[in-house]
């Protein structure tokens, strides 16, 4: 069983959605030994997609567990693709929650 953990495919980001998410990332691939899967995070990447949870999934092994970064503001459409993609390999999907509004009660 390996484990993964989705990291996004971002340079930059001057807002701190990316930083929490890289430093999750770096630390479970140096003191766990996960290993990365770079993953597109915005809907201005929408032209990755059509392939990239296929990409995903046919790199993961099979049994293994993927840690997913919520949220990854693409749209719902993509994400429960990728859960539905890993559970048919048979791979466990754990999600990792970010800060989101609607936890801090913001509207």
């Amino acid at each position: 069983m390996e484990k993964y953990i989705l990291t996004p495919k971002l340079r930059n980001s001057y807002d701190g959605s990316i930083k929490p998410r890289r430093d999750i990332s770096d630390i479970l691939t140096s003191k766990l030994l996960f290993e990365k899967i770079n993953y597109p995070m915005y809907n201005s990447q929408l032209t990755e997609f059509p392939d990239i949870n296929n990409k995903v999934i046919d790199a993961v092994e099979p049994n293994s567990v993927i840690y997913f970064q919520y949220p990854l503001y693409i749209t719902s459409d993509f994400q429960i693709d990728l859960i539905r993609k890993a559970h048919m390999k048979q791979c466990a999907v754990i999600a990792i929650v970010h800060d989101i509004n609607s936890l801090r009660g913001a509207r």
